[in-house]
């Protein structure tokens, strides 16, 4: 009977492991189960990610780069893509998780509870105030498909999520507004210098950006600034030979200019004829000025009284006898130089024409060069700034939540171990009171 008692031990060791295996298979599989789901790593190491900024130096959330096209290209590329797919019942089993390191919230909850402790009045330091690099892309097994299937998957989402942020913040020149250069030569001569200038702006526009974030950043000595200076010559260029093109009414197409300045000349001369107008009434109201009388004068298409005192009435006529003057003279100098171009029309010497053609062609070739330096640079800086190391991908691994998976594995030694532990050390503990007694007994 005295044998018994040897097993007794293990009988009890056992069922602990017996209730710490069922605990266990019960947390695991119970309201806090764990899911099994596959997923991927991707790291932000552009310069700003660390305080929450992107590449433009602005607020970066990495959510907002999982969009609907996003989604629906990583399903199509792994064939998950049907009659009856909807990117929006999808999206319930994605998941985007930000991955804080062990040590950062240890820091982290060791400052709160320093500030909980020295100055509870204090703003505590929490999470938020980290921000991460590194997040995680889930996708959730209860979405339905094979294991391999959702490995694939959340390595295309990681892909298409990359190429998506590249595709964000990957500088390019813009050259949809660069489409009227196709038909270049069959616009006028002063069409084509506004249109030479506003793409070299758009070019120095998009130089001053790049170089307000990286002033330092240059290619064989030459910055974005340098090339900004050479455009900035180029339009000053454009400029003398517009002003050459609008003296000498230098065009393609004569009767067309004839017609604008015609049109031009027609408008000025209503100006001209209402404010002739009523110069003239004011200075007949003058002519016949008298005391304490009441005074009209004409005031666009109406007619006001200015007032009766004899002084203020006087000054106010001559005041807008002055304005008239000015105001007539201007328009009567504005015709008359319409007029003179309009009139030059007939006269533009094949000279003239050949000058400015060829004086355009030049800044053309130079702004051509312009363009391919600027995107040379640009490839370089986009190389430096937004290259292959700016966003890392990880890679894909598998969870599994089966009761025979390793994720189960761990998590029942887990449980299990701070039980066992327990238990034996209920058994030495009893084991070894019992010997003492017997041994005070023998005494």
């Amino acid at each position: 009977m005295k044998n018994k008692h040897i097993y007794i031990p293990l009988f009890i060791f056992l069922g602990a492991g017996l209730v710490s295996l069922i605990a266990s298979a019960v947390d695991f599989k119970g309201p806090n189960k764990q899911l099994s789901y596959a997923a991927a790593t991707v790291q932000f190491n552009h310069d700003g990610a660390s305080d929450g900024l992107d590449p433009n130096g602005r607020s970066f959330d990495a959510r907002n780069f999982m969009t609907d096209d996003v989604i629906t290209s990583a399903f199509q590329k792994s064939e998950l893509v049907d009659a009856n797919f909807d990117v929006e019942a999808v999206k319930q089993y994605i998941a985007i998780e930000n991955v804080v390191p062990k040590n950062i919230v240890k820091e982290i909850n060791s400052y709160e509870s320093i500030l909980d402790v020295q100055n509870p009045s204090t703003d505590k330091i929490t999470t938020k105030d980290y921000h991460p690099v590194r997040y995680r892309i889930v996708v959730y097994q209860d979405l339905g498909v094979s294991q391999g299937k959702l490995n694939e998957l959340v390595k295309n989402l990681v892909d298409e999520y990359v190429a998506k942020f590249n595709d964000v913040y990957t500088n390019t020149l813009d050259k949809t507004a660069f489409d009227e250069l196709l038909e270049f030569d069959a616009y006028d001569y002063s069409y084509q210098t506004q249109l030479l200038s506003r793409k070299i702006s758009v070019i120095m526009n998009f130089g001053n950006e790049l170089h307000a974030r990286h002033n330092d950043f240059s290619v064989n000595d030459v910055s974005f600034r340098d090339l900004n200076a050479i455009g900035n010559q180029y339009i000053e260029n454009l400029n003398t030979i517009a002003d050459y093109i609008n003296l000498k009414s230098v065009t393609k197409n004569p009767q067309r200019l004839k017609d604008y300045y015609n049109y031009q000349l027609e408008l000025l001369q209503k100006d001209y004829d209402k404010y002739e107008k009523d110069l003239q009434a004011v200075s007949t109201e003058l002519n016949t000025y008298t005391i304490d009388k009441t005074v009209y004068v004409a005031n666009g298409e109406t007619i006001v009284p200015v007032g009766n005192n004899s002084a203020e009435t006087y000054d106010a006529l001559v005041n807008r006898k002055l304005s008239l003057e000015n105001t007539v003279a201007s328009l009567l100098a504005e015709i008359n130089d319409i007029t003179l171009l309009r009139n030059k029309i007939d006269n533009v010497t094949a000279q003239e024409i050949s000058n400015v053609t060829i004086r355009i062609g030049n800044i053309k070739t130079k702004y051509e060069q312009l363009e391919a330096d600027f995107e040379n640079l640009l490839n370089a800086y986009n190389a430096k700034y937004m290259g292959e190391g700016v966003i890392a991908k990880g890679q894909v691994r598998y969870q599994s939540s089966s009761l025979l998976s390793v994720s189960f594995i761990v998590h029942a030694i887990k449980v299990a171990l701070p039980i066992m532990l327990i238990t034996m050390l209920g058994i030495s503990i009893y084991y070894l009171t019992r010997a003492i007694r017997k041994q005070k007994r023998i005494a």
